[in-house]
């Protein structure tokens, strides 16, 4: 899908969430790339490079929970092209499998490391 249909799909779900009740969420799981989990389940560690390739490209990034089920962050995806397959937790507005961050942390080093996050719920970019 092009970029195009990427951003009219999230001016879509923008859209929605006006008229949807917003809820709080913790979400605890892993960043996927959405194209490779939903077509072939494809997440873990082997999978790191080529989610990170996707995420880049504009596969919408998701968060796998511990439990399997799976959210859709809504923000730019080449903004976790790093997190690709690493565990985190978010915190933010949900509606229905939409997730409007609000703050986010990477579990590195056995610790939760807080990631800052710009005015549209994505990882600040490292200049």
């Amino acid at each position: 899908m092009n970029k195009f249909k990427w951003f009219v799909l999230a001016a879509c779900l923008l859209g929605l969430s006006a008229t949807l009740p917003a809820e709080e969420a913790t979400l605890i799981g892993e960043v996927v790339d959405q194209g490779c989990y939903l077509r072939n389940e494809s997440h873990g560690p082997e999978h790191q490079e080529c989610a990170a390739r996707c995420l880049k490209n504009g596969n919408p990034a998701g968060v796998l929970t511990d439990d399997g089920e799976l959210f859709t962050l809504a923000s730019t995806a080449s903004a976790f092209e790093t997190f690709a397959a690493k565990r985190v937790r978010v915190e933010g507005k949900r509606v229905d499998r939409t997730v409007f961050a609000t703050s986010l942390e990477v579990w590195e080093n056995d610790a939760w490391v807080t990631v800052p996050l710009n005015k549209f719920g994505a990882p600040e970019r490292e200049e």
